[in-house]
């Protein structure tokens, strides 16, 4: 039983094997616009380096956006390809829910805001709240610039996600933020896989046939 997790929603690919109680492997990279000649041998080189082959696998995870047009809809296109042979199941999964999974959250910790590029030095984001062990979106996911959305959010905030050199220069020059260490601002496929094998336990691969996932996009200014 293997679950390959995929994600191509920006500029950062990410694919992960994930038996249910181990990550057999992760590979996260840069690939800029090069998803399209680089996924599929990905796949192929971590299938073979783990003893596996497609027909192994039992379920599938994709990051379901929001994300970039052409990024989501290469991931969400070889998902269905290696799930139509066998007929398995697609999990769906928010970008942004695989960063927050990744931040730990203490007692006093401010809310957060959970970031991604948009093009055209726009910004996807959402604000999430502490709860429990985890966080609960407050804002839902929207788009704007990083003057706006810093002049928004005054009082000290968390901040994660895939931010620019130029995005990290704006939150810094407000001392009472945060910003999450570069590791945990990375979006790993691990923890997409995690998420997707947690929907599975709960609801049966019957609740996520392939041909019903459909990419999220956002419009904004």
């Amino acid at each position: 039983m293997s679950l390959l997790a995929i994600d191509t929603a920006t500029q950062f690919m990410s694919i992960a094997l994930h038996d249910g109680d181990r990550l057999l492997a992760e590979c996260t990279q840069l690939a800029g616009r090069t998803h399209n000649a680089q996924l599929a041998p990905l796949i192929a080189r971590t299938l073979q380096q783990t003893g596996q082959k497609p027909g192994d696998l039992t379920a599938l995870a994709v990051a379901a956006g929001p994300g970039s047009y052409t990024g989501l809809r290469i991931g969400l296109a070889v998902a269905k390809g290696l799930a139509a042979a066998r007929v398995l199941p697609i999990v769906p999964v928010s970008t942004l829910e695989t960063l927050v999974v990744a931040v730990p959250h203490y007692r006093e910790s401010p809310n957060m805001i959970v970031a991604l590029p948009a093009g055209r030095k726009r910004i996807i984001y959402a604000e999430y709240a502490p709860l429990g062990s985890g966080w609960i979106e407050c804002q839902p996911a929207r788009i704007d610039e990083w003057p706006a959305v810093l002049a928004a959010y005054p009082q000290p905030m968390l901040f994660t996600g895939e931010i620019s050199a130029e995005g990290l220069g704006m939150i810094q020059a407000n001392p009472e933020h945060r910003i999450a260490p570069a590791p945990l601002r990375l979006r790993r496929t691990g923890h997409l896989a995690e998420i997707a094998w947690g929907r599975l336990r709960e609801k049966g691969a019957q609740r996520f046939p392939a041909d019903r996932v459909k990419p999220i996009y956002l419009q904004g200014p």
